[in-house]
């Protein structure tokens, strides 16, 4: 729930940057939250699902950003000569209202309800394994680019110029 708010609150905020430097910061600081919602979501839905079912669920999951590229294209369509570049990035903010129905109608994981008081403290895993921590970061934070790069339109953005209005 946490990164539901806080990439909804990053989303918001960032319509009201006043800079491009800005913009990138806020852009940034959402993308992480919304990481940590991806892989939070990932396995809470892959926990409940029975085993033989996962691959086709997984691809389902998978489906998302294409399912996300066409939603926001109808709202460009839809919502773009009224509010304008700004506003359409504080519609990032409404998925906030998830919270609401993720705090009432979904359940704790079933892993980790019933054994989390037997569970390590995570910061004395990680300093014990230092180097394989450091490690994972740095490769996923390499598939990340591979990833992101290809999906992207990072250079386009950079040849557009924004108008960035009071």
């Amino acid at each position: 729930m946490l990164d539901v708010l806080l990439y909804s609150i990053f989303a918001f905020a960032s319509g009201f940057a006043p800079s491009l430097t800005a913009l990138f910061v806020l852009r940034t600081l959402f993308g992480i939250a919304m990481g940590g919602e991806w892989g939070v979501g990932a396995s809470l839905t892959m926990e409940t699902i029975p085993p033989k079912s996962r691959g086709l669920v997984s691809g389902i999951l998978q489906c998302g950003y294409p399912t996300g590229f066409l939603l926001a294209s109808v709202a460009y369509g839809l919502f773009y000569p009224t509010i304008g570049w700004r506003g359409m990035i504080m519609l990032g903010a409404v998925p906030a209202l998830l919270v609401l129905y993720i705090r009432r109608g979904v359940p704790e994981s079933p892993v980790w309800k019933p054994d989390r008081s037997a569970r390590g403290n995570t910061f004395a895993v990680v300093k014990s394994h230092w180097r394989l921590a450091l490690y994972s970061v740095v490769l996923m934070t390499a598939f990340n680019f591979f990833s992101h790069g290809t999906q992207d339109l990072y250079p386009t953005f950079l040849r557009v110029q924004m108008k960035f209005d009071p």
